[in-house]
């Protein structure tokens, strides 16, 4: 009788809890919040400015237009001379020479993967066609900002001398660098061409002094 009566009381007490745990269970709800940061530029830190150094020239014409090319290690060399008119000839185009102290711009990313660098879409092609000068497809440098005097063009940008990753022309002004393995960082060099003014009258002489301007360059996955 004890026992039995001890093991109806075990069973009866095992449902007693169990009921009083199903029973005890208390609903609340409580509101999360949910955000998330949005960013598709990169911070580039600029290093280096593009600097043609010094050059010589004395005038400009609107028959053809001389141009030089700073690489992106820093190298200067002749370009071809670009017609303006279809009546003239690369032989017409003024004298510019490099007389040194160039450097190339230079920038880096701090990042964990591959980016694409975005440099001005401007191209010696479309700035001489070889029919008409385009001013508005070149990046200007001039002196005063005076419309009447002749100015200086930069086009045809470039990417290179890449350290912690390689660097691949995607047109219209994009390169895509890819990090190389273990990089955190990827440093760049910039070039471009600069032309004479082919604009014509009035703007056909230079001035002995420092000729500036300012190009944007964007980075983004």
């Amino acid at each position: 009788m004890i026992k039995n009566a001890g093991m109806v009381r075990k069973i009866g007490l095992c449902v007693a809890i169990g009921g009083l745990a199903l029973g005890a269970g208390v609903a609340s709800a409580e509101t999360f919040n949910a955000t998330a940061l949005v960013e598709n530029t990169l911070a580039i830190t600029k290093v280096q400015d593009l600097d043609f150094g010094t050059m010589f020239a004395a005038s400009a014409n609107d028959q053809a237009v001389a141009g030089l090319v700073l690489a992106p290690d820093g190298n200067v060399t002749s370009a071809t001379a670009l017609v303006v008119d279809g009546a003239s000839a690369i032989s017409d185009a003024p004298k510019l020479l490099s007389l040194g102290g160039s450097a190339a711009a230079r920038g880096s990313v701090s990042v964990g993967q591959g980016f694409t660098l975005q440099l001005p879409d401007k191209t010696s092609a479309a700035l001489a066609t070889g029919s008409a000068f385009v001013p508005g497809e070149g990046i200007a440098l001039t002196v005063n900002s005076d419309p009447s005097e002749a100015a200086f063009y930069l086009v045809d940008f470039t990417v290179g001398d890449v350290v912690g990753g390689t660097e691949t022309d995607a047109g219209s002004g994009a390169w895509t660098v890819t990090k190389d393995f273990g990089a955190t960082e990827v440093e760049f060099g910039i070039g471009a061409s600069i032309y004479t003014d082919g604009a014509g009258t009035p703007r056909t002489s230079y001035q002995a002094a420092t000729y500036s301007g300012t190009f944007d360059v964007t980075a983004s996955y």
